[in-house]
């Protein structure tokens, strides 16, 4: 199956990458997820979709930041996970109140 689109080794050096930075992506979708799910799960509004996605967003790219700089903190990479569940929490709680403030 030739993809005349596609670069040679382009597949093999982008699952490379995955491989090399799998902490950093199972991290970072943890915080997405986790604050998706929760901001769906607490807000009840028409809006709430759009409000869980832009949180989730928002904490996927704090915690890619985040985890690229463990080790500049003396942490290792293996806290990838910890540290992207406790970035999407905040993130859901930080959403939550938001939405209720801008209901008053």
């Amino acid at each position: 199956m030739n993809n005349q689109h596609l670069p040679p080794g382009f597949v093999e050096a982008t699952l490379l990458w995955m491989k090399t930075n799998a902490p950093v992506l199972y991290g970072s979708f943890a915080a997405f997820g986790m604050a998706t799910l929760l901001t769906l799960l607490t807000l009840r509004d028409g809006k709430s979709w759009m409000d869980a996605l832009y949180a989730g967003a928002i904490c996927l790219l704090i915690s890619l930041g985040v985890i690229n700089s463990l080790e500049l903190f003396g942490m290792s990479q293996d806290n990838a996970l910890l540290i992207g569940v406790v970035i999407g929490g905040i993130g859901s709680s930080v959403a939550w109140q938001y939405s209720m403030l801008s209901q008053r």
